[in-house]
């Protein structure tokens, strides 16, 4: 987990870790943070206890949560998903697949400070309007096209 740590680092996020269960879960409480890795053989509190507290508690239901097993018994996944993690990790896995998964999990929050709302509106406008020049751009090659076309085959209107 060390290189995992390192590597989410590098990618620009918060990494904080906890070396069982009941850390985890104080940390979690504490720190609220958007996406939480617990492992199910965790000592103290397993993965699935930090689940549910993390299910229990109102303050931390957008957190989204990534078990991490080295069991991939179908029961073991139906009950981390049943106890409420967005998602589930078998090991072995690759630290570049973890991280990878780390990002698509996080691209999607909604964003919970309202400056961060008002920053969400402004990319979605500046996106809009980005589509509709493309758009536009499509269309005046498209109709240059046409023109070209026309001229290179004698066509006239």
């Amino acid at each position: 987990m060390i290189s995992l740590a390192y590597l989410l680092k590098l990618e620009g996020h918060t990494v904080l870790s906890a070396h069982d269960g009941q850390k985890a879960s104080n940390t979690i409480e504490r720190e609220k943070p958007d996406l939480v890795l617990p492992d199910v053989m965790m000592s103290i509190k397993t993965g699935f206890e930090v689940d549910q507290a993390v299910r229990a508690n109102d303050a931390l239901q957008a957190t989204r949560i990534l078990m991490l097993t080295a069991k991939g018994r179908d029961t073991d996944l139906s009950q981390g998903l049943a106890l409420g993690a967005d998602a589930y990790m078998t090991k072995p896995f690759s630290t570049r697949e973890l991280a990878q998964k780390v990002a698509d999990m996080l691209v999607d929050l909604p964003a919970s400070d309202p400056e961060m709302q008002a920053f969400s509106g402004v990319i979605e406008a500046l996106a809009a309007q980005r589509d509709d020049l493309r758009n536009d751009v499509a269309q005046q090659v498209a109709l240059a096209s046409l023109g070209v076309n026309r001229s290179a085959t004698g066509w006239r209107p």
